[in-house]
């Protein structure tokens, strides 16, 4: 419901008025709650991501770094919402362009995921296509095709072979073709991605 509700105020107001919004959220939380409180995390976390979406990902990762803190401690550490503070955090690190320090941040976020929703689950997609960008950004293309055919795989079985999640699949695995030298395994999985409506998120 939290994650839906910063959706609503961000394609209401935008980040920039979204972000004094959450701000002032995040000191109600802590003054009813106390500071430890794992809504404390999660309000730390949507500030955070308006923060990056601002183009501040290095004022996103202490925010995010502190709200990984609470959720390990208050929920423990193989929760599903530490998963995705972990996830949320490397995605800053990526794109900070630390993608050595988001790579292990990546793996425990998928391992924890996995367990908690099943190997088959969208968020794995998620979690594995993320972990892939991170590997192939440091040099890596070769380890991370694997990753990404399995996220295709379980995006394409879940939510369609026409879902907007699946073009962003057969695109990212398509670049690590490309980077692999095969442009020509590539392009059928490119032109295949441009035929899927854009319409709805990934």
């Amino acid at each position: 419901m939290q994650r839906r509700a910063l959706a609503i105020t961000e394609a209401a107001l935008g980040p920039e008025e979204a972000e004094p919004l959450q701000r002032r959220a995040l000191a109600i939380t802590e003054a009813a709650l106390g500071p430890d409180h794992p809504n404390v995390a999660t309000t730390l976390d949507n500030l955070a991501l308006s923060v990056a979406d601002l183009g501040r990902a290095g004022d996103a990762e202490p925010l995010q770094r502190r709200a990984l803190a609470i959720a390990e401690v208050a929920l423990g550490p193989d929760h599903p919402d530490v998963a995705i503070r972990l996830n949320n955090l490397a995605t800053s690190l990526y794109v900070l362009g630390r993608p050595g320090d988001a790579e292990p941040l990546q793996r425990r976020a998928l391992a924890i995921t996995e367990v908690a929703l099943g190997p088959d689950h969208p968020n794995v997609a998620i979690m594995l296509d993320n972990l892939a960008l991170s590997v192939a950004d440091l040099g890596r293309a070769g380890d991370a095709e694997p990753l990404q055919r399995r996220a295709l795989a379980i995006t394409e079985a879940a939510l369609g072979p026409d879902h907007p999640s699946t073009a962003i699949r057969l695109n990212n695995l398509a670049n690590s073709l490309r980077a692999l030298g095969r442009s020509r395994d590539a392009e059928p999985l490119l032109r295949r991605a441009a035929e899927i409506p854009r319409h709805r998120s990934a």
